[in-house]
């Protein structure tokens, strides 16, 4: 993300790339960052009322309040369902994530997600 951002800065044109294969969405290399920490971030976050698709079916984590905010970081994820899969340990994703969670808060303050 941080790569795009930088490329973007240093440009003197706004160049646009395309998001999604066959989706026609284009975007600034900026607006793809912001996107792709939403996407990845939101994994993590209880966005809309909902659970974090990250607990997937584990109960415990899902809906005991003494649980709930307490967030696993798995070393892979279902694609279709956000749920973690593999090793739960802490490894290399938890300065990541919180580093796209960070960028993705500040995208809404500012209007942007």
């Amino acid at each position: 993300m941080g790569v795009l951002k930088l490329r973007q800065k240093l440009s003197r044109v706004r160049r646009q790339s395309k998001l999604g294969t066959g989706s026609g969405n284009r975007m600034t290399l900026d607006g793809v960052a912001r996107e792709l920490a939403y996407r990845l971030g939101s994994i993590f976050l209880p966005l809309d009322g909902r659970r974090r698709p990250c607990h997937g079916t584990f109960e415990r984590f899902r809906d005991d309040p003494h649980w709930k905010d307490f967030v696993l970081f798995h070393e892979y994820f279902d694609g279709d369902t956000g749920r973690g899969l593999g090793a739960n340990h802490q490894t290399g994703w938890t300065a990541l994530v919180a580093t796209l969670i960070e960028l993705y808060a500040k995208g809404r303050q500012a209007g942007q997600a």
